[in-house]
């Protein structure tokens, strides 16, 4: 089967391969690049299935790169490429690819995310991972990340939501209990919590 013409289709920038045997087929850029495809060369019938299968990858990789440019994990991309109606092998095919290329990194992804959360949102160790785990970075990544956290940025960051928690309650028998349930819903860690706890008068729990 030889390719008798190849058009550009200025309206939604791809080009239109027109066969001998009267078929043809629409694809982007990336694939006429890729098969190097001319008018005259020269193509097997099984080969055309691989093109089509190609060419969707390549649509699929650019329907995504503006929602990624937010920062996304593997996971958000595949269930974003899912629900645009993309069938499970090309979600697959255009995941991997897209992991190639670099536009997704969940180990980049997992380590600005620490750093953003410790820094901006001021959350506690345990809170990130649980947050990293909701976005589809695999537990294990999500654990290697926390490790490297700044311990003393985080306890700075605990002491300063344990002040101002403390401020804000009402000074009882339960002061002590709520302040702990309020610093563990910020993701710090009970021995950390007991550190800073010291430097608080309870004056009921005598």
């Amino acid at each position: 089967m030889i390719i008798e013409k190849i058009v550009f289709l200025n309206k939604n920038k791809k080009y239109s391969i027109f066969f001998s045997n009267g078929t043809g087929v629409e694809v982007v850029e990336d694939t006429l690049v890729k098969f190097n495809l001319y008018k005259g060369m020269e193509i097997e019938d099984d080969e055309i299935s691989n093109i089509r299968k190609q060419n969707q990858k390549f649509e699929a990789a650019n329907s995504v790169f503006r929602y990624i440019q937010n920062k996304k994990t593997v996971r958000e991309v595949k269930d974003y490429l899912s629900k645009k109606g993309y069938d499970e092998d090309i979600v697959e095919l255009t995941s991997n690819y897209l992991i190639e290329k670099g536009y997704i990194d969940d180990k980049k992804y997992a380590s600005a995310f620490v750093h953003d959360k410790l820094k901006i949102n001021k959350y506690g160790r345990n809170k990130i991972k649980n947050h990293l785990l909701m976005h589809g970075i695999d537990k294990d990544l999500a654990e290697i990340a926390v490790l490297d956290l700044d311990e003393d940025i985080e306890f700075e960051n605990l002491k300063l939501h344990a002040q101002k928690k403390f401020n804000t309650l009402k000074k009882d028998h339960n002061t002590k209990s709520k302040l702990i349930n309020h610093l563990i819903y910020k993701g710090y860690q009970y021995d950390m919590i007991k550190e800073i706890l010291k430097e608080f008068d309870f004056k009921y729990d005598r």
